[in-house]
């Protein structure tokens, strides 16, 4: 149940993603507005960008990581890991049933966007600090 507290917005996320990754493409909506060469990977980019935040600022803010893990692993190991999930969720994309492709440059746009969130963290903590106070004070 701490794990749950802890690294609820995380939970949360990682499950938007699965759901966005694994349902079939043609149930998802497709807005004229939208229809733009390419435009899947500026949502890759997206939604992998905020998993590492939510990831990186949870797990230094948590208190369950051993006092030798500086924030730089932190944010290493958080990168590393959404990486990890992206690839995987690619080739889960293979399955026919999903109705979706594995494409390495979805992979690509997944791992740009967990490294630009590692590399404007520090910039944007204080940020997430402020979010995360309203949150959990409303």
């Amino acid at each position: 149940m701490k794990f749950i507290r802890s690294f609820w917005k995380t939970i949360i996320w990682v499950g938007i993603v699965l759901f966005l990754s694994l349902t079939s493409g043609e149930s998802l909506p497709h807005p004229r507005w939208l229809m733009f060469p390419q435009i899947d990977k500026v949502f890759h980019f997206i939604m992998y960008f905020v998993f590492a935040l939510v990831l990186i600022h949870e797990l230094k803010r948590s208190g369950k990581i051993p006092p030798k893990y500086d924030g730089d692993r932190i944010i290493l190991i958080s990168v590393l890991i959404v990486i990890l999930w992206g690839g995987i969720l690619e080739i889960l994309q293979q399955i026919p049933a999903i109705h979706r492709d594995c494409d390495f440059f979805d992979f690509l746009a997944n791992a740009a966007g967990a490294v630009l969130a590692a590399a404007f963290y520090r910039i944007l903590e204080p940020l997430l600090d402020k979010i995360n106070h309203l949150v959990i004070n409303s």
